[in-house]
């Protein structure tokens, strides 16, 4: 069983990248797949994250108790905190 495995893994691969490929070339030629849109400034980033895990945080204050793997206000916050910092030291466009 697990040389037949090893055999079909090769062709499997290939199969799997070219119909990838074939599905993004296909969607590609939809109307509207994709817009130009202009720079996003630094700012406007900074603020959209920031608003993005704000809002997660506030999410979790009305969320009943019992929900899995529940997102802190802390931990919004310091994940807003990193896209910040990452945001504010990245490459300037």
């Amino acid at each position: 069983m697990g040389l037949g495995l090893l055999i079909v893994a090769v062709p499997w691969l290939f199969l799997l990248v070219v119909h990838t490929i074939a599905v993004v070339e296909w969607t590609a030629h939809l109307p509207l797949a994709s817009l130009e849109v202009e720079t996003l400034g630094r700012s406007l980033a900074v603020l959209y994250h920031a608003l993005l895990f704000g809002g997660l945080g506030l999410r979790q204050l009305w969320q009943r108790p019992e929900a899995e793997t529940p997102l802190t206000s802390r931990r919004a916050v310091a994940l807003a905190a990193v896209a910040v910092i990452l945001f504010w030291l990245g490459p300037r466009c």
